[in-house]
């Protein structure tokens, strides 16, 4: 049995059909035929609360009365990430067949089911030294550790799932790591120059980098094969980031432009997207495929159109470099992270700033986000170090900073300094002891 940090949103499925409206029939004693208003749909659907053993909340799904008690665990493990087998859901002491539908089991709207297995929330998060930690949601402890290899590290990105590390140096290298048994997957020499960037596809078989020499590259983990070079930018690369899907390849160089490539087509350069006054310092792909972000040394964040290039919104606010760039899950909020050591989570459909957080015991820039699966938690790392995880709601009362998760420090001139923490990534345990 699990204990569960999954502090996450409703996963939330719109009711199946409901039963068609009709109209009454004419009476047989009337001359005329009488209209008679038709009756109005009768709601079906259930609202059903889930918690854990221990009462706390873990999530909320609104199902039809005759889905099953499987479609409930679907709908958190999409939300998680992970497989169905991971839950066992129990009403009034009695452990649920996944078979059976919600009337079956005999719940009614508001009916709260209790969890008794489920999977555990961790955070990833990889340090500019080369270094990594997996936190637990729950204790805020780190369950695992990870040192680099002592070389110099320009550039680290971590997979979607928080499984593997990409780590770019100054000698053109990138190496491959295995974040749960710390070895090494590959080594690949994919510039002549340094790499200041690198990007991991969300499925884990591409890799994009970035480097001095002026060029993105795109590479197959399995084979260590380049698939294509993308030249043209007017600087180092210092910026990649892959789409949801895979498809569409971002770049940027100093020139306040990026570079959108198609991936299939890897020498394709499909669409430019141009409005930053300055230079691009992170990119960030919607979920949905259809938007991305971009944060800038100018103060600035846009919304993009992925399709037609367009600006949607222009995200003004911060007094500082937006360093860090990242969407909810269901792309309804998007949140920058700035040298000023604010972080404010923005309304997508309006472009309006709906929270601004800030820490009261640190002032140090913002370079990593991530949104939790279920989008009521966000983790941001900083420039002295620590991981915050933040509660969101419509309305935050007290501190929403939930936890502080302190990384590495290292020796420089003679004194200990702490390392600053470079890409972070959610994913749902059990944690593994080994991969392959």
């Amino acid at each position: 049995m699990w204990r569960s940090a999954l502090r996450d949103r409703d996963a939330a499925d719109t009711s199946g059909t409901l039963r068609d409206a009709g109209a009454a029939e004419p009476s047989p004693s009337s001359s005329s035929t009488a209209i008679v208003p038709p009756r109005q749909p009768v709601d079906e659907s259930l609202s059903i609360a889930i918690v854990q053993m221990s009462g706390a909340p873990l999530a909320k799904v609104r199902l039809h009365k005759k889905s099953t008690i499987g479609e409930i665990s679907g709908a958190i493990s999409r939300m998680a990430g992970v497989s169905d087998s991971l839950l066992l859901l129990a009403f009034e002491n009695n452990v649920l067949n996944p078979d059976l539908t919600l009337a079956e089991a005999g719940l009614s709207n508001g009916s709260v089911l209790t969890a008794i297995r489920y999977p555990q929330l961790f955070v990833a998060v990889a340090y500019e030294d080369g270094s990594t930690k997996l936190w637990s949601v729950e204790t805020s402890q780190p369950d695992k550790d990870f040192e680099g290899d002592g070389d110099t590290v320009l550039a680290v990105a971590l997979s979607p799932q928080g499984t593997k590390l990409a780590t770019g140096g100054m000698d053109g290298v990138v190496r491959i790591w295995w974040v749960a048994n710390k070895r090494c997957q590959s080594t690949m020499h994919c510039h002549k120059a340094p790499v200041a960037a690198v990007a991991m596809s969300h499925d884990g078989n591409l890799l994009a980098t970035g480097s001095f020499d002026q060029s993105a590259r795109l590479w197959n983990l399995a084979t260590d094969q380049c698939l294509g070079i993308f030249p043209g930018h007017n600087g180092s690369v210092g910026c990649v980031s892959f789409s949801v899907d895979g498809n569409v390849l971002a770049s940027s160089a100093g020139d306040g432009g990026v570079n959108l490539w198609g991936v299939v087509a890897a020498s394709q350069k499909a669409t430019m997207l141009q409005g930053h006054q300055s230079s691009v310092l992170c990119i960030g792909f919607g979920p949905n495929g259809r938007l991305v972000a971009t944060g800038a040394t100018d103060g600035v964040a846009k919304l993009w159109s992925i399709r037609s290039g367009m600006c949607h919104h222009t995200l003004v606010g911060h007094r500082g470099s937006v360093c860090a760039v990242a969407f909810a899950k269901d792309v309804t909020m998007v949140a920058t992270g700035s040298a000023d050591s604010t972080v404010r989570v923005w309304n997508v459909k309006r472009g309006h700033c709906v929270h601004t957080l800030q820490t009261t015991d640190s002032v140090a820039r913002v370079r990593a986000l991530a949104f939790s699966p279920g989008g009521t938690l966000l983790a941001t790392g900083s420039e002295d170090g620590a991981t915050r995880l933040w509660g969101l709601s419509e309305n935050i009362e007290g501190d929403p900073c939930k936890a502080v998760l302190q990384g590495p420090r290292m020796v420089a001139d003679r004194q200990q300094r702490p390392v600053p923490a470079h890409a972070i990534a959610f994913f749902a345990g059990p944690l593994p002891d080994s991969l392959p």
